[in-house]
């Protein structure tokens, strides 16, 4: 319902002449009585009764009267509730994560926001590189956490950490009693990896081939577990994430840092360009900041000490 015809209505109502309504409004006594015939026709119904030179208002009119007055009340407050809800994080964000950072990620910065918003409402899917950046570019998702690289100029991103690769063996292999795995060391042996739609498989490819490792590739998953469960057995090593790798540790399996320089992935939170990020979304990247400066820091500590 169009509320500046129910603005011409209850001042006309509430000061019972139109010529009185049509003042307070600044406006035309004609526009103010084309607004009134206007409302009624919509609604099938007549509000006013002509009595002498001023209006009153007829059964149907003073029905009517305190819902206008809810309506208009409402529509005027509307920037300032908006406001509000923006600064104050009560609105739905929807987020997405790639499947290698949410477990370790993602639970500690979505409590974190929810305690510093507890009126926030926010949807969350994993899903790959791929789908996530379709989602953020049709806007079916507000902001998203992946690896670097971020290759469409219509998304803008947020550093938010840089961690490692490091390798993944079955307890006692011979590889963990070298002080530093090398490249050739890798040779021969079967590398499981995630499938390459996971940015991490391609990763984990990018490295092989710039190391020179001549490696043969013994499994490709979809999920971290399955590979983990795999070198277990023997079947192959792995390169994993530090934090990922540190938040599964298992007695059953070994890590080792490599020689080699292995660029870092860095991960980033992402958002469309054409959409303005609110409190909420800046709370949930700075809280992803933390969060992962806080288990990278765990994560190194514990793979020093267990090399040593």
């Amino acid at each position: 319902m169009d509320t500046v015809l129910l603005r011409s209505f209850r001042t006309a109502a509430d000061l019972g002449g139109f010529s009185a309504a049509a003042r307070e409004l600044g406006i035309a006594q004609s526009a103010l009585s084309q607004h009134i015939a206007k409302l009624e026709d919509r609604l099938g119904v007549r509000l006013f009764d002509r009595a002498g030179r001023g209006v009153t208002l007829t059964t149907a009119g003073r029905a009517l009267l305190p819902r206008a007055k809810r309506l208009v009340d409402e529509s005027d407050s509307l920037p300032m509730l908006l406001r509000e809800d923006l600064h104050g994080g009560r609105v739905q964000l929807r987020v997405g994560s790639i499947p290698t950072v949410s477990p370790s990620l993602m639970p500690g910065v979505l409590a974190a926001c929810k305690a510093k918003h507890p009126d926030v409402s926010i949807s969350f899917s994993e899903d790959t590189t791929d789908r996530l950046t379709g989602s953020l570019l049709s806007f079916d998702l507000d902001l998203a956490f992946m690896a670097l690289p971020v290759e469409d100029e219509r998304l803008l991103y947020e550093p938010i950490g840089d961690e490692r690769l490091v390798l993944v063996t079955p307890a006692g292999d011979e590889l963990l009693g070298k002080e530093m795995v090398c490249a050739p060391d890798l040779d021969a042996r079967g590398i499981i990896s995630l499938q390459e739609p996971h940015c991490l498989g391609t990763h984990v490819r990018e490295f092989c081939g710039r190391a020179g490792v001549r490696h043969s590739v013994a499994c490709r998953t979809t999920q971290l577990a399955t590979i983990e469960r795999f070198v277990e057995r023997g079947l192959g090593v792995s390169l994993l994430p530090e934090i990922g790798a540190w938040q599964s540790r298992s007695d059953s399996l070994g890590y080792r840092a490599l020689k080699e320089t292995v660029p870092p992935r860095t991960i980033v939170a992402v958002w469309h360009a054409d959409r303005e990020r609110d409190a909420t979304a800046r709370c949930l990247t700075t809280s992803a900041r933390e969060e992962f400066g806080s288990q990278i820091a765990s994560a190194r500590a514990w793979f020093a000490g267990s090399a040593g």
